[in-house]
């Protein structure tokens, strides 16, 4: 019964309908709304009887967009109602025209250079482009039509749409699978290499047309030198050719004294591993020691050769606002946050080279995004966009300078190239251009399979990876534990796209994306101190919870008299230096939770007086800790209860008060919590089970409800009773696979925070 009405709901390609109607509805109005107005100023042309008045500035600006649903135009210049059938029976493609509004100002430009409004005047619904449309979505004919008014469009009522008609043919759109925006990736390089650890970041505006822009701190290999920690630390910014020294970045930022740079490294002083791997970057960047030297140091390296050394240190500037990690923010006065984001990504690379985290995991599906038909065609529709209005401002310019004035309407019909370049997409497949015109990706838009009704909708289900189909690597083919649920473990096909052509599982639900300014407003209301206002303090204490405490073993005899000795007096040692407050655990928890690990400090080896300190272990103990508090990638602030906020914020979600798409997950690991509500993850429903009970919250009246028809699936979502997952949030929970597993575990294991809605879900259509 639950499983019907999630179907009834949602039906078999929800996923594609509701990502188009999101960028029909929201996104298409955005890009237009991101466009800066065209502003041209006729130059001064001499004629031998007139000259062209130069003192006039014209702007026009686009404003809102109007949509009508599907026609065509026929011979006589009427517009007659286009249905899907018609269009495949005429070969015709199913777009329905759109119209902008326009608006157009003139100015009148002193010597001085001020401006005064001279005309206005509004263009209302200018034709702009015919945009295909999807069947069954907001624009479409058959939106909301029942069985009898189907068969009269003579259409099937089992047909669920998803797909596009394009010259008479059904055309679908394949979910694309990429890397995730906005998430830090730290890897070992393959040796031999010039750098031994790499600390990624693809960085994105949240809400934006703009594309990525890659950041990455490397640590370079020392050749020939027997010691690891001596290697250099450097970064790449956007439209710099060479690798910049990581310490001259954090100068160019406004961080200028080695202390402060290292407080945002390593978070920890009396971290000496760590302070030595930083110690040849402070002393090769130590005659960059202003902000001006830093910010003229790196624009000698990017395409500002020649010119002054102000121009040189503004053009630097403006790079590090609007292109160095554009998700924190474009803005002025954010140099700050940026240090502190570059600080952590360079803390997470050092962690991984001393071997106390392990490197992350490229096929982690809880770090990869689908873009549905919604993202690929705004990723389309935007560089068109772009094109159409450098060609509109091309044509504006050529006839003021010839002393015209611009007919709006037929310069926006001559210049624009959506209609055309949206259509040869979809027929093709070819999937955007780059500068030198050739498609970005293949494949994307195919002929829809009409072979069986199972075939299709498994088409239209279907995602694949952007890798090369005679590739060697094994990795991205293999079924990952974190597909559970999300993908099917069985639909791919054989031979070389194997593993490569996925299809999600029957209950998976890719997320279309909420706006995070609810969340941020909640998060300064629940005590999350923001992060400019955290000092070094408050960010050392984040790092207690995940460095261990190294206690050296003496002699393996009376291993277990030195543990507890060393616990001890590390414990003193720690309280003396106020380090942090903490618990000290009793000698049976400490033997429990130890574990071996091979880590030589001399620093502590001092402290206990031993003499060799080869044979380690490693004790986890209890601190009082921060933690750092993620919200899309962005860094937003430390919380002293990361427990109670992680139970609000689930709370409010199972109330409706934040998205039900919203992720939450409490890394207990790393000390961190990561909010997301970005688009294309893919997430999954599961019962909620009380903690305290270790049972589900739904119970026999909840089902008799959905089954009377009472209630629906978004009901049984607003009463708390059932939640949506994603992969980053799974770890995090602890899921059973029955229902009767709880009552069968309840007397030894009260951990479950979920259970299946029903095992056979992880599968496909076929």
């Amino acid at each position: 019964v639950i499983i019907d009405s999630f179907f009834q709901e949602k039906g078999l390609v929800f996923q594609q309908l509701g990502s188009f109607d999101q960028f029909i509805v929201y996104e298409m109005q955005r890009v237009v709304d991101a466009q800066t107005p065209i502003e041209c100023t006729p130059q001064d042309q001499y004629h031998p009887e007139e000259k062209v008045d130069s003192k006039k500035t014209y702007v026009w600006k686009f404003g809102q967009l109007h949509f009508n649903k599907p026609t065509v135009d026929e011979v006589d210049g009427t517009a007659l109602q286009l249905t899907p059938r018609e269009a495949r029976l005429r070969n015709l493609s199913y777009a329905a025209p759109v119209f902008v509004d326009i608006e157009r100002k003139v100015y009148q430009v002193n010597d001085d250079g001020e401006r005064t409004l001279t005309q206005e005047d509004n263009y209302s619904k200018v034709f702009l482009m015919r945009m295909p449309i999807m069947v069954r979505t907001e624009y479409c004919w058959l939106k909301d039509a029942n069985d009898r008014q189907l068969t009269e469009f003579g259409e099937c009522p089992l047909d669920q749409g998803g797909y596009f008609v394009i010259n008479g043919s059904e055309k679908v759109l394949i979910a694309l699978e990429r890397m995730a925006n906005n998430f830090v990736y730290a890897f070992a390089k393959k040796q031999p290499s010039k750098y031994a650890w790499v600390c990624e970041i693809r960085s994105a505006l949240f809400e934006g047309s703009a594309g990525n822009s890659g950041f990455a701190v490397k640590l370079c290999t020392n050749m020939g030198s027997k010691s690891m920690c001596r290697g250099q630390l450097v970064c790449t910014c956007p439209y710099i050719r060479t690798e910049i020294p990581l310490v001259i970045m954090f100068r160019a930022l406004g961080i200028v004294a080695d202390r402060d740079i290292l407080e945002r490294i390593v978070f920890d002083m009396s971290d000496f591993a760590m302070l030595n791997a930083c110690r040849l970057s402070i002393e090769d960047a130590a005659p960059i020691s202003t902000q001006e030297m830093a910010l003229d140091y790196i624009a000698k390296r990017g395409p500002t050769m020649g010119a002054t050394r102000d121009v040189r240190i503004q053009y630097a500037r403006e790079l590090l606002q609007k292109e160095l990690l554009p998700h924190i923010g474009r803005t002025r006065n954010i140099e700050g946050r940026k240090a502190y984001f570059i600080g952590y990504m360079t803390n997470r690379l050092l962690l991984g080279f001393l071997g106390r985290n392990p490197e992350d995991d490229r096929d982690h599906f809880g770090k990869k995004r689908i873009d549905l038909a919604g993202a690929l065609v705004s990723a389309s529709f935007t560089g068109l966009w772009r094109k159409s209005v450098k060609d509109l401002r091309k044509l504006l310019r050529r006839q003021l300078d010839k002393g015209k004035i611009p007919d709006i309407v037929e310069c926006v019909k001559q210049a624009s190239c959506l209609s055309q370049g949206m259509k040869y997409q979809f027929a093709t497949g070819n999937w955007g251009q780059d500068k030198q015109g050739k498609p970005v990706r293949t494949g994307i838009s195919q002929g829809l399979n009409r072979l069986t009704f199972m075939a299709t909708l498994s088409h239209l289900r279907r995602m694949i990876t952007p890798l090369a189909r005679s590739g060697k690597l094994v990795k991205p083919r293999q079924l990952h534990n974190t597909h559970w649920g999300l993908v099917c473990p069985a639909e791919t096909p054989e031979g070389q796209a194997v593993g490569l052509v996925k299809n999600i599982s029957l209950m998976c639900w890719i997320t279309l994306g909420s706006a995070q300014t609810i969340i941020e407003d909640f998060l300064d209301e629940w005590g999350v101190l923001d992060l400019m206002e955290c000092t070094p303090d408050h960010i050392k204490t984040y790092s207690k919870g995940s460095n261990c405490m190294v206690l050296v073993e003496v002699f393996p005899l009376c291993f277990a008299a030195a543990l507890i000795v060393a616990v001890w007096l590390i414990a003193c040692w720690m309280f003396w230096h106020e380090r942090c407050l903490f618990r000290l655990p009793g000698p049976s928890k400490a033997l429990q939770k130890h574990r071996k690990k091979d880590l030589g400090s001399l620093f502590l080896a001092k402290q206990l007086e031993v003499d060799d300190p080869a044979p380690c272990c490693v004790c986890l103990m209890e601190f009082e800790s921060s933690d750092v508090v993620f919200l899309n990638g962005i860094w937003v602030g430390m919380h002293k209860n990361p427990a109670e906020l992680r139970n609000t914020l689930q709370s409010l979600r199972r109330r409706k008060d934040v998205d039900s798409e919203v992720s939450i997950q409490q890394d207990l690991k790393n000390n961190e919590i990561r909010i997301s509500s970005d688009c294309g993850r893919c997430s999954r429903p599961l019962y909620i089970v009380d903690y305290e009970q270790q049972k589900v919250l739904i119970n026999r009246t909840h089902v008799d409800k959905v089954k009377s028809g009472e209630w629906e699936w978004g009901t049984l979502m607003r009463e708390g009773l059932i939640e949506y997952l994603d992969a980053e949030e799974e770890e995090c929970s602890m899921i059973a696979m029955f229902i009767h597993d709880l009552v069968k575990t309840r007397a030894y294991c009260k951990t479950y925070t979920h259970a299946e809605i029903h095992p056979a879900m992880i599968f496909g259509i076929c």
